[in-house]
């Protein structure tokens, strides 16, 4: 099950990717982000890191692995859980499409390889296609940071 959202913010491309490119900033735009530990602020290919997560309950720890990353465009995540039950990984990807006043962000989770249930996959598509989504989201967060206004 993949998962889609996109949103247009009124920023450069480059902008946006200078939010993406330093995981350290994850803490500030993905609201289930509780911690993120890295040694090296840039992302490309292979970087790794661990970054802790809250869902519903307790903490949950993943070991991060970046897949893909083509600076100012695209950039996949892999997140491995430490979570209960079976092993998986879900992969994140965001899209960076530049547009006359702005970029719009795709943003994309690939469930597919992740253990969760099917009756959870599918519970989570039907919410997301009807649009139900409770709080911040990670694109919110984004919006946030690459329109504040300067100080």
């Amino acid at each position: 099950m993949i998962v889609r959202d996109r949103l247009d913010v009124s920023a450069s491309a480059a902008e946006v990717w200078d939010v993406l490119d330093d995981p350290a900033l994850m803490e500030l735009w993905n609201p289930k982000c509780v911690r993120c530990e890295v040694d090296r602020e840039h992302v490309h290919v292979g970087l790794r890191y661990r970054a802790s997560f809250r869902l519903h309950g307790p903490e949950c720890p993943s070991d991060c692995e970046v897949m893909a990353c083509a600076p100012g465009q695209l950039l996949t995540t892999r997140f491995l859980t430490e979570a209960p039950g079976p092993a998986g990984y879900v992969d994140e990807t965001f899209r960076l499409q530049p547009l006359a006043q702005g970029t719009r962000i795709i943003h994309e989770v690939d469930f597919t390889h992740s253990g969760l249930p099917r009756w959870l996959e599918v519970f989570m598509k039907v919410m997301n296609w009807v649009g139900r989504q409770a709080g911040r989201s990670s694109l919110d967060g984004i919006k946030e940071l690459v329109e504040k206004p300067e100080q």
